[in-house]
């Protein structure tokens, strides 16, 4: 099973990849009890800040958890893994940056690479949850090495949803399912919208089901445009962050 988790710095996806993982490996375990649970780190402390990070993700985690330092091998590390342990790999945002950076590999062995996780996960019947930075909706970069980092990252982000069982984006610590299923306790299923403007940039505005008949009648106007709506098993608690938007109520949508 293939998990995608995204978000953007200090979202609070790596603390929401670690639970997902944990549950996930607490579960098998139960079945198999040889089922082993990884965190793979590919981060790399060149200063004291990195050194001061990974301590502190280090000491958050529970002594179930065996941390493999890998800034490289990722699918060396996979393929010796057994059918059903638990893999979490943190984070594949500096793994494509050690990879194009220090060892000068370029986005198209990248992506053969990654396509080889991919085959292992499933040959292999591993658990991998993958972490990584939503970094798409970056302003252009002007130096030449970063669009080209940054083009190699998106398309690796589309290889591996289009191969995952789930793929979830982390948005201020609160989880949005795009693909599969996930229920987590803490939040109610719900409504919320989406705006798109000139298919590049978006928003949403979120309601819990409590107030679902409200949200029906809710549509949220800028400049302009109006907002498209979907159904969605993600967590949605209630309507937050209306400033600046302009909300109205006009009767079902």
């Amino acid at each position: 099973m293939l998990t995608f988790i995204s978000g953007g710095a200090r979202s609070g996806k790596s603390t929401y990849a670690e639970r997902v993982a944990l549950e996930c490996y607490t579960e098998q375990v139960q079945g198999n009890p040889s089922i082993k649970l990884y965190y793979l780190a590919t981060a790399q402390a060149f200063d004291r800040e990195m050194k001061e990070r990974i301590a502190l993700h280090a000491v958050s985690r529970v002594e179930k958890w065996i941390t493999l330092e890998e800034p490289y091998e990722i699918g060396r590390v996979l393929s010796e893994g057994n059918n059903g342990d638990v893999f979490l790999v943190d984070c594949l945002t500096l793994w494509v940056s050690n990879m194009m950076f220090s060892q000068q590999k370029s986005g198209n062995e990248l992506l053969k690479l990654v396509k080889d996780w991919v085959q292992l996960v499933k040959t292999q019947e591993l658990h991998v949850v993958i972490v990584s930075n939503d970094l798409n909706e970056d302003v252009p970069s002007r130096y030449s090495e970063v669009e080209q980092y940054r083009k190699c990252l998106g398309v690796l982000h589309q290889l591996l949803v289009a191969n995952a069982d789930q793929a979830i984006q982390v948005v201020a610590g609160i989880p949005m399912v795009w693909k599969g299923e996930r229920e987590d306790e803490e939040y109610d299923q719900g409504i919320y919208l989406i705006y798109s403007v000139s298919n590049k940039y978006s928003f949403s505005l979120r309601c819990s089901m409590e107030s679902a008949n409200d949200a029906l009648g809710i549509r949220a106007f800028f400049n302009s445009g109006s907002c498209d709506w979907r159904n969605s098993h993600s967590p949605l608690p209630s309507i937050t962050w209306l400033d600046p938007y302009m909300v109205t109520r006009l009767g079902s949508p």
